[in-house]
């Protein structure tokens, strides 16, 4: 762990820690040329490749409130997912065009998260936060596509000419 901290040692012999009924010692460290998450990520492999169980290591302090806010955040993800999921089933009245929709955010999910192993960048709450945004913007497009093809349906023109013809016609509003 030294090479990734600079180490404080504190050793008091008259306090006693305790934490979930178990003792503890801490150990306080000041981390030095990587970011929290890197930390974290290679406290993981030492403590892996040492044979420590999960439990010999306890983060603490900001470590342990960034994987709490990572998994709220993460909590939020999958919630607002849910919430667009439900109402744009009752936007369209079809579980199967929301569903068209909903499809399209794994796919540019995993085109960011390719984008940042690409990048070398960790995953943090300004991610997470830009996530739920690409959430957004890739509903609001499906809900435009989708509703340009409804109202292609509702014409008189077959699936495939309208999906082809709505795509046209939507392509270049959307990536503006």
């Amino acid at each position: 762990l030294g090479s990734l901290f600079a180490p404080k040692f504190k050793i008091n012999e008259n306090t006693h820690f305790r934490r979930n009924a178990r003792d503890f010692e801490p150990f306080y460290f000041r981390i030095k040329d990587i970011t929290l998450g890197q930390a974290v990520s290679r406290i993981a492999t030492i403590q892996t490749e040492m044979k420590l169980s999960q439990d010999a290591v306890i983060p603490m302090g900001t470590i342990e409130t960034m994987n709490d806010t990572f998994n709220k955040m993460i909590g939020a993800l999958v919630l607002s997912a849910a919430l667009i999921l439900l109402v744009l089933v009752i936007q369209f009245k079809s579980f199967v065009q929301a569903l068209i929709i909903m499809y399209s955010i794994p796919l540019s999910l995993g085109g960011a998260i390719l984008g940042l192993i690409l990048m070398d960048e960790t995953l943090n709450v300004g991610v997470i936060v830009g996530f739920i945004l690409l959430i957004g913007i890739i509903v609001n497009n499906g809900i435009l596509l989708m509703d340009a093809i409804n109202q292609r349906l509702v014409s008189g023109m077959t699936l495939l000419d309208s999906i082809k013809e709505s795509v046209e016609s939507r392509t270049r509003p959307i990536l503006m």
